[in-house]
């Protein structure tokens, strides 16, 4: 007798761990669905600034403001004290970063 009990106790606590796990695997399958990404969106924003003879670290503040977005970069990679002049009128955020970086595209 106590050996079934001992049993259905096995019995119960394998299909909680089961369960469990089940239940688990659904929650982050539902997380993991990619849904459509914004950066697209953020590129293709509009912005008109005039930058003459700045260093490209001013001049990605002033886009970042612009735009309002904001960029990682390292200083090092970048040459940051470069000197450079944009001048866009209602062009994407796009074509003035691949201007004002050519050289690192």
């Amino acid at each position: 007798m106590k050996k079934q009990l001992l049993s259905n106790d096995i019995g119960w606590k394998v299909m909680r761990l089961t369960l469990l796990q089940l239940l688990l695997v659904a929650i982050f399958t539902n997380a993991s669905v990619a849904l459509d990404g914004k950066a697209q969106e953020i590129l293709d924003r509009k912005i008109t600034l005039n930058i003459v003879n700045k260093n490209i670290k001013d001049a990605l503040n002033q886009i970042e403001n612009s735009a309002g977005v904001k960029f990682s970069y390292s200083p090092d990679l970048i040459q940051a004290n470069r000197k450079v002049t944009i001048s866009a009128v209602k062009e994407n955020l796009s074509t003035v970063l691949e201007t004002s970086l050519i050289p690192f595209s």
